[in-house]
């Protein structure tokens, strides 16, 4: 099968030497692409690529004919990204078929409005996401369209066990929507935060990596704290930075409430994350191999769903 593959707005990574420290999904595109791609289907390119990507030779396809639309989530602010929607909507009016809405971001759904007119029913929307109904509900997705789970963390490569030189958890990401379940973590020293010193105010922060290194600073730690918000915990939304870590190689700790991270260390309060930073190496590589267990998916069902 042709998919063509269009990030809704931005311009489109594909290549392992991408800038940035997040908001390019660069892993789990790499290989969500490499995984169809051995189950013998082919790409085409409607965005245009970054310059790195450019430099590599991907180029945006001359023409938008295609078996399958496959459209990824980006910014879906209109005075920022008006010029890049038009064309999505343009492509998707001239696509007959079925298409293909990719989401790992509840914060980012599709803009359903600006298409009053479209048949909803060819639309598929694969989110990451345990709890479609509440996806559904949250997302405020169209009736005639259908809600799939695809875990896509199961197009990734996990890497063995880290003893992290790092003797706390880190945080890695924003405060927005979590700040209160943070605050006690972070007053008894046991956690780490990484991410933009501009959103943290006073709190002491550890600069985020470049997404491409992203994997090796998780192994820098000896634990991940995973904080997510509600919509998280109501869709039960495979929280990024947990899986990033998992697969990274280090154990993950999250407070209770969502079932997509039903497999992580429960720490509601920071002594309970503290039981798990007090483990030794042998208990916490145990931890991190039942939890690289407990946290498989299974992509094969959302593929033969989307048919893939």
């Amino acid at each position: 099968m042709k998919v063509g593959y269009r990030r809704v707005s931005g311009k489109l990574p594909l290549t392992d030497n991408e800038a940035g420290a997040r908001g390019t999904w660069l892993e789990k595109r790499r290989g969500l692409i490499a995984s169809l791609e051995e189950r013998g289907h082919t790409f085409s390119y409607l965005t245009d690529p970054t310059p790195n990507s450019q430099e590599a030779g991907y180029a945006k396809a001359s023409n938008y004919d295609c078996d399958l639309l496959m459209l990824e989530f980006g910014g879906n602010n209109l005075m920022f990204n008006k010029k890049a929607w038009e064309e999505t909507f343009a492509i998707i009016k001239q696509h007959k078929g079925k298409i293909v809405f990719l989401n790992d971001d509840p914060d980012l759904p599709f803009l359903w409005k600006e298409l009053p007119n479209e048949d909803w029913s060819r639309w598929t929307i694969a989110a990451n996401a345990v709890n479609t109904d509440a996806v559904r509900k949250r997302l405020n997705v169209p009736t005639a369209a259908k809600v799939i789970d695809i875990p896509f963390h199961a197009v990734l490569r996990q890497r063995e066990f880290a003893d992290g030189i790092n003797t706390t958890a880190v945080y890695y990401g924003r405060p927005n929507g979590r700040s209160k379940v943070l605050a006690p973590f972070l007053s008894s020293g046991i956690v780490t935060i990484a991410g933009k010193q501009e959103e943290w105010g006073n709190e002491i922060v550890v600069p985020a990596p470049e997404q491409k290194n992203r994997s090796e600073f998780y192994r820098q730690w000896r634990a991940c704290l995973a904080i997510y918000d509600g919509k998280h915990a109501d869709t039960g939304w495979r929280t990024g930075r947990a899986y990033h870590a998992l697969l990274a190689g280090i154990p993950v700790a999250a407070p209770r409430g969502n079932r997509g991270l039903a497999w992580a260390f429960p720490a509601d309060y920071p002594n309970e994350l503290a039981q798990l930073l007090r483990m030794d190496k042998n208990q916490r590589e145990e931890l991190h191999a039942q939890q690289v267990i407990a946290a498989t998916g299974d992509i094969e069902t959302a593929y033969i769903a989307l048919g893939l």
